[in-house]
């Protein structure tokens, strides 16, 4: 158990102030009883959130850990001293990234997620087994820095050796060549030489995926994993930014890489034959992303590739693109459970907020997530609560720094 003032001090380690003093005019009882119960409601909320979210896929953790230790053949030992994890939500990547690295910058624009997120970093040091529930890892909590920032302003001091971005590579400004140039140019100078840079794509995909049940399954895998974009969608209309297909339908696999920009000093700051891009565990069953042709299977894995990524295979073209097959453990689910993912996507929020209604039907099932997922479970003749297969389908762009400092 701890006192008061450890619990004070660790407060201020992570949040960079201590919250039991705001708001001296009251008493000093009522102050720490304010500040002790606005933690536990954002710590309650951020476990909420990660119960309803998929967790990362262990092969996908250990890709990047690889590459990234990969980048530094040359130098005597990886670096490992500050990653920043941009859009990190209430940090469900850089709870991981703080397994490997000194420190983990944690930025995004949503005050109430940053709020989470550093409630959740209190309780990795109080109540770890309480993280590891909601598939998080064990690690130091005082290594997590949560604050307000945005890809272009990150809001940190220094440089790091990693950034990892997980599925909100397309919330980002691509719009225009001058905004892609001016992401690119902020990346180059907060990165390190040799660092590397992460853009994942996950979402959950239902199963079995094989055998009898696979068609059965399959109206839910396609409502799940079109959710964001399908014009039939209710939450489509939310996303409206001009890239949105770029994550939601593309997998970043059309992402813009900086030496496309004609611009000379990009061009040397980043290694282009550094780009790898795979896509793990996709339906067979589902459309893939752009740009792939049909897999070869006498292509090699890339020597950095993690052991239980049990074979991958070459698209045979000039992108460096791969097809990545892995043996994780999968997880059982529920339509019902699903629906409190779907729920949990930035689009249907925003849905929710525009029409209360829909909100309070939530409780009886019958809201307009309740509904399409319904369909979606007569359509393939199974139960709202019948118990699935959750896979993880996922998609990792990765490319690293040059060894020039970027000008």
């Amino acid at each position: 158990m701890f006192t008061r003032n450890v619990v004070s001090s660790i407060k201020t380690k992570i949040w960079g102030k201590d919250t039991g003093t705001a708001d001296e005019s009251r008493p000093a009882s009522q102050r720490r009883h304010a500040a002790s119960h606005a933690w536990l409601t954002e710590a309650s909320e951020g476990l909420d959130y990660l119960r309803a979210r998929t967790p990362y896929p262990s092969y996908l953790i250990k890709a990047m850990f690889a590459y990234h230790a990969a980048a530094f053949v040359n130098d005597s030992k990886p670096r490992y001293e500050a990653a920043l994890d941009l859009g990190s939500g209430p940090g469900q990547l850089a709870f991981h990234f703080a397994t490997k690295f000194d420190k983990v910058f944690a930025r995004d624009p949503s005050e109430s997620h940053i709020a989470m997120g550093r409630s959740l970093a209190m309780l990795a040091i109080t109540e770890a087994d309480e993280l590891e529930r909601v598939g998080l890892p064990a690690t130091d909590g005082l290594k997590l820095d949560f604050d307000v920032g945005s890809a272009s302003e990150p809001n940190i001091d220094g440089q790091v050796d990693s950034i990892v971005v997980a599925n909100a590579f397309h919330c980002f400004d691509w719009s225009t060549p001058e905004s892609t140039w001016d992401l690119w140019t902020t990346w180059s100078k907060l990165l390190r030489p040799n660092g590397t840079i992460f853009a994942i794509g996950l979402v959950p995909s239902v199963g079995p995926l094989t055998g009898p049940m696979a068609e059965r399954t399959r109206p839910l895998r396609q409502l799940l994993m079109g959710a964001s974009f399908d014009s039939r969608s209710p939450i489509s209309q939310y996303y409206t930014h001009p890239q949105i297909r770029l994550g939601a339908a593309e997998f970043y696999s059309t992402a813009i890489m900086p030496w496309t920009l004609g611009d000379d000093s990009l061009t040397r700051a980043w290694h282009s034959e550094s780009r790898g891009y795979f896509v793990f565990d996709f339906p067979r069953d589902l459309e893939l992303p752009p740009g792939f042709n049909s897999p070869k299977s006498d292509e090699p894995l890339p020597a950095w590739m993690p052991e239980d990524v049990q074979k991958a295979v070459s698209v045979g073209n000039d992108a460096g693109n791969g097809f990545a097959y892995a043996k994780d453990p999968w997880r059982t689910t529920t339509p019902r459970k699903m629906a409190q993912w779907f729920r949990s996507l930035s689009g249907s929020t925003r849905y929710y907020k525009d029409h209360p209604e829909q909100k309070l039907r939530i409780g009886r099932e019958d809201d307009m997530v309740a509904r399409a997922i319904k369909g979606a479970c007569e359509e393939g003749r199974i139960g709202y609560d019948d118990v699935l297969e959750l896979h993880h389908s996922a998609s990792l762009l990765m490319l690293r720094r040059s060894n020039r400092p970027y000008t």
